[in-house]
């Protein structure tokens, strides 16, 4: 399972910045990650493996909070 609650994420010296204030996928489910490029999609995915860490929010992935 993947919980996602008001997260916030920002580059430094950059004017990007990532905002997600629910979202879930369970056990077993699929989701597809889908956007235009320099949207956000693989920094949300290092956010869900613990690899990035948000300014804000909470990331939940298989139990463990990984922020």
């Amino acid at each position: 399972m993947i919980a996602i609650e008001n997260l916030e994420f920002r580059y430094p010296r950059s004017d990007f910045r990532l905002r997600v204030s629910e979202f879930s996928v369970e056990k077993g489910s699929r989701a597809a990650l889908i956007g235009p490029s320099g949207s956000g999609k693989t920094t949300l995915l290092n956010l869900i493996a613990g690899i990035a860490l948000p300014s804000a929010g909470r990331v939940v992935t298989g139990g463990v909070d990984v922020t």
